[in-house]
């Protein structure tokens, strides 16, 4: 079942619902399933994400990954804009 009502499928399996926004240094930003668990180096419930009050969340979460010297911002905006589309059409 899923979490989230409209959750899109997972970017890397296609099988299950996403369950997170996950970094993974060598393909960056995707949302996915617990399938890549072994390969998330940072994570972002979706639950966790939908849960904020909208115009709160992105600001939050941003303030916190901008302090990673990893975090690469377009690629992060470039995931969001995929996830919010496959959650429109889901």
């Amino acid at each position: 079942m899923r979490e989230i009502p409209n959750e899109p499928l997972c970017e890397a399996c296609h099988r299950s619902p996403a369950t997170a926004l996950a970094w993974n240094g060598e393909e960056g930003w995707n949302f996915v399933c617990d399938c890549q668990i072994e390969h998330e180096q940072y994570s972002i419930k979706l639950s966790d994400w939908e849960s904020n009050n909208p115009h709160a969340k992105d600001w939050t979460w941003r303030k916190q990954l901008r302090t990673k010297t990893w975090f690469d911002e377009s690629d992060f905006d470039e995931m969001l804009a995929r996830y919010y589309k496959a959650r429109a059409t889901a």
